[in-house]
C-alpha cells in the first residue's frame, strides 16, 4: 500500500460520497459544523468512490497501520468488501494539505478541491488529534522512529487518542511505531473518523469544472 522512499469533541464518520468535505473537515478545519451533526453523525456503509489526498509533510506521535476489509456499496446498491490500509493517529501535525472529490453535474465532471497550510515544509501548522484514515493506496517517503513493530497482530494495536478500527484479521499486516515522519504524501483515500476538530484559518475551497487533481506535492 505504501512505497517507502481529556476532551472528545465529536466522533463522526462519513462516507466516500462526501470524502473531500469530510476529510477536510477532519484534517484542516471545523467548517460547516452544524451540517455534520445530523446525517453524518452515524456510521453507515460508504459508496465505492474515492477521494484524492496530498500533503507535503506529516509528523505523528505513536501511530499504527493495519490492513482490513471495510464494507462498501457500488452504484447498483450492491455491498461488498474493499481492502484498505487504516492509519491510526492519536496526535500529529500536517502541512500543505489538499483534498479532492469528483462529481457529475448535468453530465459535466466537477471537482471540489480543499486546501490548507502553506508552502513551507518546515512548518507543520495543521494539528491533528484522534484520526483514523482509510487509504486505498499511497506514495510517500515514510520514516518510522523509535520502537517500531512490523507485522504486529492488528488486534493488539491500540493508539492512545485515536478511534478504534475493528474488523482486521489477526493474520493480516499490522504496523506500530513510536513516531513517524512522512513527506510528499499522495494517496487515494476512502473515509475517516475524527475525535477532535482542528481549527485552521487558511482553509480554501474551490469548485472547479472538469476532472482536476491536487497540485504535485513538493
Amino acid at each position: 500500500m505504501i512505497e517507502e522512499s481529556e476532551e472528545v469533541v465529536y466522533r463522526t464518520r462519513w462516507g466516500r460520497t462526501s470524502i473531500a468535505a469530510g476529510l477536510a473537515f477532519a484534517l484542516v478545519a471545523g467548517i460547516g459544523l452544524t451540517m455534520f451533526r445530523g446525517a453524518l453523525a452515524a456510521s453507515y456503509v460508504a459508496t465505492s468512490t474515492s477521494g484524492g489526498l496530498t500533503a507535503s509533510g506529516l509528523t505523528t506521535d505513536q501511530v499504527g497501520a493495519i490492513v482490513r476489509a471495510i464494507p462498501v456499496r457500488n452504484a447498483n446498491s450492491e455491498n461488498y468488501d474493499e481492502w484498505v490500509a487504516t492509519f491510526l493517529i492519536g496526535h500529529g501535525y500536517a502541512n500543505s494539505v489538499c483534498l479532492t472529490e469528483k462529481a457529475t453535474l448535468f453530465g459535466q465532471t466537477v471537482t471540489l478541491m480543499l486546501t490548507a497550510g502553506d508552502d513551507d515544509p518546515s512548518t507543520n501548522e495543521i494539528e491533528i488529534e484522534g484520526l483514523t484514515l482509510n487509504v486505498y493506496d499511497a506514495t510517500t517517503y515514510l520514516q518510522a522512529q523509535g520502537m517500531t513493530y512490523i507485522n504486529k497482530n492488528p488486534g493488539d494495536i491500540a493508539i492512545p487518542g485515536a478511534p478504534t478500527a475493528p474488523g482486521a484479521s489477526p493474520v493480516e499486516f499490522g504496523l506500530e511505531a513510536q513516531n513517524a515522519v512522512l513527506r510528499g504524501v499522495t494517496a487515494r483515500v476512502s473515509d475517516a473518523e475524527l475525535i477532535h476538530l482542528p481549527n485552521v484559518a487558511d482553509l480554501k475551497a474551490n469548485f472547479l469544472v472538469g476532472d482536476r487533481e491536487c497540485p504535485p506535492v513538493k
